[in-house]
């Protein structure tokens, strides 16, 4: 946070590096491009909208008066959390930190994140691979980080998964799909993604069908208390092995210093997740997984008649 010195050589080099890492992790995965395209369509115009890397186009006219008008703004002590774990001397890092950090300048307030416009009815965007895979992703706006739906959220999140693997294998038995869901929590708002990859020709539009069937049975009927304490264990044993970690610890306790402006915020999760109800569950799903959504269809380049549900607008999603 004071010493930013690059010279240009060494810019141009980490610039390229920074494009290079796009084209390899983004651009040349189907995954992360239809994860890209999902949370585009979720916060169009907020501050979530453009990928961890930034568009290529920016990275290619950026210069080092822009990257150092950037660090200059957002690199410094008032928008930080210092995190120190371990066995140690209070007294004694106190004054360390003191006469090594104290000296450094605050910046300008910074503005908190916006998560833009709300979302309003569903969105379907089409995202052409040249991996020609297939994958259908649906997103909603799922809970920021202070909210208390978040543990019921990740334990709709586990409960989702398991039913539908379930009817999708053994019930109905239409084919291979790996999934793989999540609920995301942000400073301002959340994601919570359905990602499911047919390993076989059964058709997209079947495992969107399938993933809404369940989801309204949720919502009509709720979960049981066997999910809710099978999940509520698995992630209590999950808390307790980050616990082990001091680096771990730090890292929880920073983010939650950064993002809810509470340092304990982590272990309180952890409490309020073993008094998750079932209905706390149901409510989260009647909440959540509305209408206003993002439906994202992976498909080889051209093949549009392997969208989901092509009978439905769609637009084509472009890298930027």
């Amino acid at each position: 946070m004071a010493n930013l010195t690059p010279a240009p050589e060494r810019f141009a080099l980490e610039r390229d590096a920074v494009k290079n890492e796009y084209r390899q992790r983004v651009l040349s995965s189907a995954e992360m491009s239809g994860a890209a395209a999902l949370i585009q369509g979720l916060f169009p115009d907020g501050a979530y909208a453009p990928p961890l890397y930034g568009y290529p186009a920016d990275l290619a006219s950026i210069t080092l008066e822009d990257m150092r008008q950037f660090y200059e703004k957002y690199y410094v002590p008032n928008n930080a959390a210092l995190v120190i774990v371990g066995d140690f001397n209070t007294a004694d890092v106190r004054k360390m930190v003191a006469t090594h950090l104290g000296p450094i300048p605050r910046g300008k307030p910074v503005a908190p994140l916006s998560a833009g416009v709300p979302l309003r009815g569903e969105k379907r965007l089409v995202v052409e691979h040249q991996s020609g895979d297939r994958g259908v992703w649906v997103g909603w706006r799922g809970a920021k980080s202070a909210s208390p739906d978040r543990p019921a959220l990740l334990a709709l999140s586990t409960i989702l998964t398991e039913r539908l693997g379930r009817v999708i294998g053994r019930e109905r038995r239409i084919g291979g799909m790996s999934q793989w869901n999540a609920a995301f929590d942000l400073a301002e708002s959340g994601i919570f993604q359905v990602a499911m990859t047919p390993t076989t020709a059964t058709p997209s539009t079947t495992f969107e069908e399938v993933m809404d069937s369940v989801i309204a049975s949720i919502k009509t009927n709720g979960v049981t208390e066997s999910e809710v304490r099978r999940w509520v264990a698995s992630y209590r044993m999950q808390a307790l092995s980050e616990m082990q970690s001091v680096t771990t610890i730090a890292s929880d306790i920073g983010d939650a210093t950064l993002s809810q402006k509470n340092p304990l915020a982590f272990f309180e999760m952890v409490d309020r997740a073993q008094r998750v109800t079932p209905a706390q569950v149901q409510a989260a799903a009647k909440k959540y997984l509305t209408a206003d959504r993002v439906v994202v269809s992976i498909i080889p380049p051209g093949k549009l008649d392997l969208i989901s549900k092509p009978n439905l607008p769609y637009t084509i999603a472009t890298p930027k």
